[in-house]
């Protein structure tokens, strides 16, 4: 029998976006509210507050990556599945957070090819996602160094890979999709509709205090981008307002 979280454990929160699209703000802002994150990175090279993630559970999601030829930056064409031995592990990764009573959730942004496995493992996850300019992102991976480092076009075409992924899981599920602006719409596009969602779930602390516009380096200025990028990007925007607009109507589980 396929195992799974028991239906009485806490809501678990779980964060879908790419890399460099404000999952790491997301997550430190519903934190912030009150949110059990646990053991996550608070510091990195290139997110001073911290990328947010715990290691093991994005090593549980690299492996599964790794065994179906994929990896973060060569992501797969389709949701990951899952065997049981990946439920098993993944269940003694949450068990902490499923018998501590408050409200916890996690942020990896390679958790978007395989949010199908934890849904069907955990008792109805509460699902929330972002996303950002895609020629912004595609700056910001590119101004990365090393390891981590990645052209400008392959960033474009990773992050239409990603953000696919995201518009579908969005059309199915339904869950609140902020957008990551930097200009004049932030209030409106990614703090409001978060307060509300923070509130859904029980959470009664302040999402503002994690933002830090001087940690923003990439601004939105005429940015460009691929015409597959620009469809896709409004279509998540066309979504996102929507979803906004709904935000009123989230109710407590």
């Amino acid at each position: 029998m396929r195992q799974t979280a028991k239906t009485h454990s806490p809501p678990c929160v779980i964060v879908l976006g790419m890399h460099r699209s404000g999952t790491s703000l997301l997550a430190g802002s519903l934190e912030a509210a009150g949110l059990h994150l646990g053991e996550v990175n608070q510091a990195a090279p290139f997110n001073k507050k911290g990328n947010k993630e715990n290691q093991p559970i994005r090593d549980f999601h690299d492996d599964l990556l790794a065994r179906n030829g994929a990896a973060w930056n060569r992501p797969p064409k389709r949701q990951i599945r899952w065997q049981r031995l990946d439920e098993e592990r993944a269940l003694r990764l949450v068990e902490p957070h499923l018998r501590s009573g408050h409200p916890w959730g996690f942020k990896d942004p390679r958790t978007l090819w395989m949010v199908e496995g934890w849904i069907r493992l955990l008792s109805a996850p509460r699902i929330i996602g972002v996303f950002r300019h895609p020629a912004l992102v595609a700056r910001s991976l590119a101004a990365r160094t090393g390891d981590l480092a990645i052209g400008a076009e392959a960033a474009l075409r990773l992050w239409c890979a990603y953000n696919s992924e995201l518009l579908r899981l969005h059309r199915k599920h339904q869950f609140p999709l902020l957008h990551f602006s930097s200009d004049g719409a932030f209030e409106r596009d990614f703090v409001t509709p978060l307060t509300s969602f923070a509130r859904s779930i029980g959470l009664d602390g302040c999402v503002e205090g994690f933002f830090d516009p001087a940690l923003v380096h990439q601004a939105e200025r005429s940015p460009a981008a691929t015409w597959r990028a620009q469809w896709l990007f409004r279509r998540l925007t066309a979504r996102s307002r929507k979803a906004a607009r709904l935000a009123g109507r989230f109710r407590s589980p």
